[in-house]
């Protein structure tokens, strides 16, 4: 998918879940909340790694607790993601707040557009409701940069099935 970042001179507008730059002391923190809250992408670890490295991490923090994060520049230059939210925290903005400080700080690097690569049915309403991103025709995983990957043991074994 892809937004076009210009369409909003800012895109946050309010801070009300404590959003903000995640800072290299909480950097253990976000990966202990990806791993609790998402056991399941484990390739997530690694690019938020190296979100945090290149301060290009943002958190959301609730009476001193972690409850939603989101990275840009991990899996390419100009790529949101990944980005994620404590199922308690859904749905009552949380993500777009992560995901508008995301833009904010892509359009103060010079992007014009920001690319949202390997979204699901769920995840692709929301990014059309809150971003007015559309789908780039032709762009399925396997037509973009993710083909690229290289193939784990159990990528292998799928394919052999």
């Amino acid at each position: 998918m892809l937004v076009n970042l210009y369409t909003h001179d800012r895109w946050r507008t309010t801070n009300q879940f404590g959003t903000r730059v995640c800072f290299p002391s909480d950097a253990q923190r976000v990966l202990d909340f990806c791993k609790r809250e998402f056991p399941n992408e484990t390739g997530w670890l690694l690019e938020i790694a190296h979100a945090l490295q290149e301060g290009k991490c943002v958190i959301s923090v609730v009476n001193h607790k972690i409850v939603g994060f989101a990275c840009y520049d991990c899996t390419g230059k100009g790529y949101f993601g990944p980005f994620g939210v404590a199922s308690e925290y859904r749905n009552k903005g949380v993500g777009t707040e992560l995901l508008y400080d995301c833009f904010d700080n892509m359009k103060v690097l010079g992007y014009g557009y920001a690319i949202i690569g390997w979204v699901d049915d769920t995840a692709r309403g929301f990014y059309m409701k809150v971003a007015d991103a559309w789908c780039i025709p032709e762009s399925e995983p396997y037509k973009t940069l993710y083909k690229r990957r290289i193939k784990t043991a159990i990528d292998f074994q799928c394919a052999m099935l």
